[in-house]
């Protein structure tokens, strides 16, 4: 047991060093120093001094690069590695899609609605499914409402807030087995 104070002479420190150098942990090492770190919760002061610490620091150009490389044809940033999504991947569903998923992969298609006008002449904010589609799908939003939706990005129009409302408004279908609560 080490006494309580006592330090390493800077001697013996860079002979640690030099014989730790090179060396590789095993994969057992690595999972159990990982089981050993899973679900370890940090105190709120431990969090306050990691915060503190990071706080005002600037991330080099270079290291902007590498992060931003590594989110290429990644929707939302988080693991893809550089993976498109597209009919090649493990994750592509086709048409099994609901109605989030659709306007994601709208928006990957196509781009922001705000880049096209809408047709009454103003800037468009969304985009709109279109009513003239076959095959629509439906998904419940709040139990009783469905929203319409469909897997072909052309039966999408992009519009401006107001006539979106009043377009979704007239799109929308109760189930008659479900009351609305208001």
């Amino acid at each position: 047991m080490r006494r309580k104070g006592w330090h390493h002479s800077e001697e013996t420190k860079a002979k640690i060093s030099a014989a730790n150098a090179g060396r590789k942990r095993t994969p057992e090492q690595c999972a159990r120093i990982g089981a050993a770190l899973r679900g370890r919760k940090l105190s709120p002061e431990a969090r306050a001094n990691i915060s503190a610490a990071m706080m005002g620091r600037t991330l080099s150009p270079e290291w902007r690069a590498s992060i931003a490389a590594a989110k290429i044809g990644n929707a939302n940033g988080r693991g893809n590695k550089g993976k498109k999504m597209n009919e090649a991947s493990h994750c592509w569903k086709g048409d099994d899609i609901g109605y989030n998923q659709a306007f994601a992969r709208l928006r990957k298609c196509r781009g922001k609605a705000s880049d096209y006008p809408c047709p009454c002449g103003r800037q468009a904010e969304c985009w709109s499914y279109s009513t003239t589609c076959t095959e629509e799908k439906r998904d419940i939003t709040d139990g009783h409402a469905y929203c319409l939706h469909f897997t072909d990005m052309g039966c999408y129009e992009p519009l401006c807030r107001s006539c979106h409302k009043l377009k979704a408004d007239a799109q929308r279908v109760f189930e008659p087995t479900h009351s609305v609560v208001l």
